[in-house]
């Protein structure tokens, strides 16, 4: 995994230096007294494209789509403090990693025809998000407040839920749990079936070992799925000012 975020972060230094930067005007959503949003979109930060499926389209990451989820996560950390609190190099670099990971991921799920989430799971995720913060009228407040459109939060989730979906499923054609697995990590691990039996909790249990395994399965997967990538990191992240 180290050796493709080396590569991205020696491509994105000689792409800088080259000033291979994109100028676009977009309008998307950010607060106007007619309730509307506008936002002026400047830089192409980062583009992941196929090495050899071209029948799936480049995406494209902008300085918007980046700043707009270090927001999104500032927020989640600090609250309302997060609103206008300066985005850290280090925040911003790794908000920039999860969102090229997640775009190489999800441009598998989109080549094998599993790149659309249906509009409930993305209301569980706003839901989610919103015990997270307070409440609904505390997220659409904080959002208002940082500019940030309910849209764009809802395609953040959005490609978060693809993602995983996608490795969890990945790790269930790829993994299978003997009975003596099975029963031998019901009795040594902590887990949330409290006192019931495993026959009780059989399948809830193993989609329980699924979970625990996705962070590694994950990060495996983007070590093989970017070999199958080409990206381009326009943008030193630790380099840009808040």
């Amino acid at each position: 995994m180290r050796a493709h975020r080396d590569r991205i972060t020696q491509t994105g230094r000689r792409l800088a230096s080259a000033a291979l930067l994109v100028a676009a005007v977009v309008t998307a959503p950010a607060p106007s007294f007619a309730g509307q949003f506008s936002v002026v979109l400047d830089q192409v930060v980062a583009v992941v494209a196929g090495r050899f499926q071209g029948s799936v389209p480049p995406q494209i990451i902008t300085r918007w789509d980046l700043e707009a989820e270090c927001r999104l996560e500032s927020i989640l950390r600090y609250g309302a403090a997060g609103v206008d609190r300066p985005i850290s190099k280090s925040l911003r670099a790794a908000v920039l990693e999860r969102i090229v990971d997640e775009s190489v991921i999800r441009r598998e799920a989109v080549r094998l025809d599993g790149g659309e989430v249906d509009e409930g799971s993305i209301d569980e995720a706003v839901a989610d998000l919103t015990d997270a913060v307070g409440g609904s009228e505390d997220l659409l407040d904080l959002l208002e407040q940082a500019l940030l459109p309910e849209s764009k939060v809802r395609s953040i989730l959005a490609r978060r839920l693809v993602a995983d979906r996608y490795v969890i499923d990945s790790l269930r054609l790829t993994m299978s749990f003997t009975e003596s697995e099975l029963e031998a990590s019901f009795k040594c691990m902590v887990h949330p079936f409290g006192v019931k039996e495993l026959e009780e909790v059989r399948d809830e249990f193993r989609d329980f070992l699924l979970e625990v395994k996705a962070d590694q399965h994950r990060e495996e997967l983007i070590d093989d799925l970017t070999n199958r990538c080409r990206l381009w990191i326009f943008i030193n992240p630790g380099a840009l000012e808040s």
